[in-house]
């Protein structure tokens, strides 16, 4: 059995490129734009109070938590990066019907 850290997944950039990377590739990837998000709100006070920041904070860990377990569930999965949050998500699958 694969360690979860070095399962790895195809990732389908917007431009075409495909690359492969580690599941703690895209941990730690996502966790450093939250970061990099909240400190930005906290250093713009005249854009974002404290309660928007802490929202945003605690929201957008709920989404990377419930996207790194489906990783975990689906190791198969592509995913892309989400040119508006930076973040890596699943790629959208189509609805077969």
């Amino acid at each position: 059995m694969t360690d979860i850290g070095s399962q790895t997944y195809t990732c389908k950039y917007p431009d075409g490129c495909v690359k492969t990377l580690t599941y703690t590739e895209i941990k730690k990837h996502n966790t450093a734009i939250i970061e990099d998000n909240v400190m930005y709100g906290y250093i713009h006070p005249e854009t974002y109070s404290d309660q928007e920041v802490e929202e945003y904070e605690r929201k957008a860990k709920a989404e990377n938590r419930s996207f790194l377990a489906f990783l975990r569930e689906h190791p198969d999965i592509t995913i892309t990066l989400n040119l508006q949050t930076e973040l890596y998500a699943a790629q959208p699958m189509a609805v077969v019907l």
